[in-house]
């Protein structure tokens, strides 16, 4: 996951200050945050269900998605689809599909998703019973 950020970030240059200003980060962080957005996007594509990104996660896939020739190519590429992004929902809606994030994610990953771009959720508030996973 990280050459393929690596690659996608020096094709496009002008991301790295565009993610680093909209989520207020130092340039540094934003190949670690890019990662983590490549992870989120393959999880979507993984996971049979809606799932919903953590908010820096978010913006950096906004950005992203800013460079449409670039990015609908890398879609193709990468996943054989357009990776669509579905805002809204109810707050309910949105923070059982968060939890179902964080879920796929160790799931997936075999880790906990990174503190500092997803924040952390209690295991009682993530139980698989509320969560509906």
């Amino acid at each position: 996951m990280k050459k393929i950020a690596q690659q996608v970030l020096s094709d496009n240059p002008l991301l790295y200050s565009k993610i680093s200003k909209a989520a207020g980060i130092e340039e540094s962080e934003v190949l670690p945050l890019f990662i983590e957005l490549l992870r989120f996007m393959q999880l979507t594509r993984i996971a049979a269900e809606r799932l919903s990104p953590s908010h820096i996660v978010d913006l950096a896939w906004h950005e992203f998605i800013l460079f449409t020739k670039y990015y609908a190519a890398f879609c193709h590429e990468q996943f054989c689809n357009f990776v669509h992004h579905h805002p809204g929902g109810t707050e309910k809606e949105n923070r059982l599909c968060f939890k179902k994030t964080h879920y796929w994610y160790q799931q997936i990953f075999d880790e906990a998703p990174p503190e500092r771009f997803w924040g952390i959720i209690v295991a009682e508030i993530a139980d698989a019973s509320d969560c509906g996973v």
